[in-house]
């Protein structure tokens, strides 16, 4: 029996179902997670985002985290079904060129199930599309986030003090939805004046989490339709879309000339 579907059991990655791989990431309208094999992954985690495809089949990501061929990457991502159920994913890839942030990677191996209790960290950073949206504020001031997710945030500061194992409470305000949570203190680590600081929510209802991590994926959706021109407002692209997203036979592969 195959995985989901994706995998036909003959033991080698020319069985992997591309069709159906293509399939799932032409409905994302999200950005992906980057981990790194073999190597550390640094914190927060890269993201990137799928461009499409190119004639050879290979998945064409955009980032601005620089990777040299043969780095080996799992992408995390959800998608949703066509009932628009969220559906946490797994794909394992080999960068194998790049022209600037554009990198083409070889898939090795097949779509695999995530864990759906899996953070998901909203790259807020210098991001002005994810500040207007996004907040978080200690005893009334508005603190400068990092990333936030689900399960948690990290931030700046240059004025206040935090250590480990603290526990404080502050505000997260997120799409016009609004949560008051406690946290605790992981992490507090001060470089040339800055203190970056990782918070953990303690949550006393799952809901709550799990609707922090709802809205991070439409933040994510809302982004990307709006950067590429979509209206979709279900994450589902037409066909007509799709095509346009992803020009197989369109988008050249790197001019490889001898070194």
């Amino acid at each position: 029996m195959s995985i989901l579907g994706f995998l036909k059991r003959r033991g080698e990655n020319k069985y992997i179902d591309k069709t159906q791989i293509r399939d799932v990431l032409s409905r994302l309208l999200t950005s992906v997670r980057m981990k790194f094999k073999n190597t550390v992954t640094p914190s927060p985690e890269p993201t990137a985002f799928v461009e499409g495809f190119d004639k050879n089949d290979r998945v064409l990501l955009k980032t601005d985290y620089p990777m040299i061929e043969g780095t080996e990457v799992d992408i995390y991502f959800f998608h949703l079904d066509q009932n628009g159920k969220r559906v946490p994913n797994i794909l394992s890839l080999v960068i194998e060129a790049h022209e600037g942030e554009l990198y083409y990677a070889r898939i090795n191996g097949p779509l695999r199930l995530g864990d759906m209790r899996a953070d998901y960290r909203l790259p807020v950073g210098d991001n002005r599309y994810y500040w207007d949206r996004v907040s978080l504020l200690f005893d009334g001031k508005a603190l400068k986030l990092i990333d936030v997710s689900g399960g948690g945030a990290s931030f700046e500061t240059k004025n206040l003090h935090f250590e480990k194992p603290e526990t404080i409470k502050v505000i997260l305000s997120m799409s016009g939805e609004v949560f008051t949570l406690a946290a605790t203190v992981l992490q507090a680590d001060v470089y040339r004046g800055v203190r970056t600081v990782h918070l953990r929510f303690d949550h006393k209802i799952a809901k709550v989490r799990d609707k922090i991590d709802a809205l991070i994926f439409e933040l994510q959706r809302q982004k990307y339709a709006e950067e590429k021109g979509y209206s979709s407002s279900s994450g589902i692209l037409e066909t007509k879309d799709i095509h346009q997203r992803l020009p197989t036979s369109e988008v050249p592969p790197p001019d490889h000339r001898a070194k």
